[in-house]
């Protein structure tokens, strides 16, 4: 059952609440205790010695519920289907819990069974024995009435807790900001980071910082509390951890934080936030940068300009970053997902497509061949297609199909494909690169039809007609100079394919379209 709880939760002071008797239905009220919950050790010497009396049928029956509706139902023992009664049968799990760790083990174990108990049977249970309750049982009922939203469960469980005079820890308080996280309440998950003990931010775990990176459980929540309709963000500055001290594996756990807040302001459209949070990383991190944490770096860099804003805004201020990273880690190494993910901002843009030429021989001057893939080429022909511009879409067809020719070259066994036409799958007859050639093939026919629909044809020129196909200007040409010419195994430069366009069609010289 969902409970929606309305204002904020304060769990920075001791609550005091006198629960009222549960009611159950059947057998149920005879095998579970009635507690009384009280402030101190008086709740825990008068609800003590109807605890163990029933424990042992407690323990048989918790296994035996099943959630409905509305009530909790006991299954009768000669209706028990012969697998279900023997989970407390396992010798492995004692019959009653003698020790702390014991109770926390036998919760972990009701949690995990077949079928699973009760979020109430557990809460029923886990207050039969309150002297063997402990903060990490606590966390763990907590954490599994959050997974399945009973918030009023968790208010509940909050107040118990301080009841019986247990301090939380670092794991409370984790769970407690995501409480608030899940609700939409920012405001109080922050007021309950700055409650504990972390006074200082530069020296918050990142557990917690990471719960900040959540989002709200409900899509109205999410529409109408959106971060960057909060003022709180502004306080989720950088991560004040020096990566000099970190280990190995907690190098990893920062940059994994990283991402993930990356992602969040740049969704949110916080990106100046997400360009600060990189730069201050690069600059914490030992200089010359070592290949592994350029490896974990560059990702989350792919990652910012993957979720920027389509604009030519955007776009001059995210090659100013990328300029600027370079300058504080020179020993960082761009790749193509790069090229790739910054072209992507150029989408709506005036020329994206001559823009996307321009852009991508400046990285040829500095990076090399290696810069430029098939989704650049492609990325690059699509928005030549879409602003018209049928030559550069022809010239990437031209180095595209140049390549799969010189793969051929190097392995005869890979096939490459010459029509454009399937009567199956793509998929199944190139399991490999099937989707990628496939959707150079669509392009290829599109083109086709454009530069027909293009051409004023004449009942002469359907008589005598020759293969022809866009044009690729002298300027273009001048332009695409140093773009990757594909090479075989011994050096030698592969001749491009020529991609004729239609064998009914009369060539026009079509110098720019």
């Amino acid at each position: 059952m969902r409970h929606n709880v309305q204002g904020p939760v304060d769990f920075s002071h001791d609550i005091h609440s006198t629960h009222s008797e549960p009611k159950h239905c059947g057998r149920l009220g005879n095998l579970l205790p009635v507690i009384s919950y009280g402030v101190g050790d008086d709740a825990r010497e008068k609800s003590q010695h109807t605890c163990h009396a029933n424990a042992d049928n407690l323990i048989t029956s918790s296994e035996n519920l099943t959630e409905e509706p509305e009530h909790s139902r006991v299954v009768s023992e000669r209706d028990e289907p012969p697998g279900l009664a023997s989970h407390t049968s396992d010798s492995s799990i004692p019959a009653m819990p003698q020790t702390r760790s014991g109770l926390y083990q036998h919760l972990i174990y009701l949690l995990h069974a077949s079928p699973p108990t009760h979020i109430k049977t557990l809460v029923q249970y886990h207050a039969a024995y309150p002297h063997l309750q402990s903060t990490r049982t606590y966390n763990l009922l907590i954490q599994h009435a959050i997974r399945l939203n009973h918030d009023r469960l968790v208010v509940s469980l909050s107040r118990d807790l301080r009841t019986a005079r247990l301090s939380p820890n670092l794991e409370t308080q984790k769970l407690w900001i995501r409480f608030h996280v899940r609700r939409g309440q920012w405001d109080g998950a922050w007021d309950c980071l700055l409650d504990g003990r972390h006074r200082d931010l530069t020296h918050v775990p990142l557990i917690l910082w990471a719960e900040f990176l959540g989002r709200p459980r409900d899509k109205h929540l999410r529409d109408s509390l959106s971060f960057k309709e909060k003022s709180t963000l502004s306080h989720f500055g950088p991560l004040g951890h020096d990566l000099h001290t970190l280990s190995r594996d907690s190098v990893k756990s920062v940059l994994r934080l990283i991402r993930s807040a990356v992602v969040r302001f740049a969704d949110a459209g916080h990106l100046d936030m997400a360009i600060q949070m990189l730069r201050d990383v690069l600059r914490k991190s030992p200089q010359p940068i070592s290949s592994d944490l350029c490896c974990a770096i560059i990702p989350a860099i792919d990652l910012l300009l993957s979720r920027a804003p389509q604009n030519t805004v955007c776009h001059l201020k995210l090659c100013n970053a990328l300029d600027e990273f370079l300058a504080i880690s020179p020993a960082l190494q761009y790749n193509a997902g790069t090229l790739h993910a910054l072209l992507r901002t150029l989408s709506t843009t005036k020329n994206p497509g001559w823009r996307g030429i321009r852009l991508t021989q400046a990285w040829l001057k500095r990076w090399g061949v290696r810069i430029v893939d098939s989704d650049v080429r492609y990325r690059i022909a699509k928005f030549a297609m879409k602003e018209g511009r049928l030559d550069i879409v022809q010239a990437m067809l031209v180095r595209e199909f140049a390549h799969w020719k010189a793969i051929q070259s190097e392995d005869p066994n890979v096939s490459t494909p010459r029509v454009a036409r399937f009567p199956r799958k793509m998929t199944d007859i190139y399991p490999r690169e099937g989707k990628n050639r496939i959707r150079w093939r669509i392009l290829q026919v599109e083109l086709r039809k454009r530069f027909l629909r293009s051409q004023p044809l004449s009942e002469l020129d359907h008589q005598n007609a020759r293969p022809s196909r866009p044009t690729i200007s002298r300027g273009l040409r001048r332009l695409l100079r140093d773009f990757d010419i594909p090479q075989d195994s011994s050096g030698r430069q592969v001749e491009p394919i020529a991609i004729t366009v239609s064998s009914e069609v009369v060539e026009i010289n079509h110098d720019h379209v």
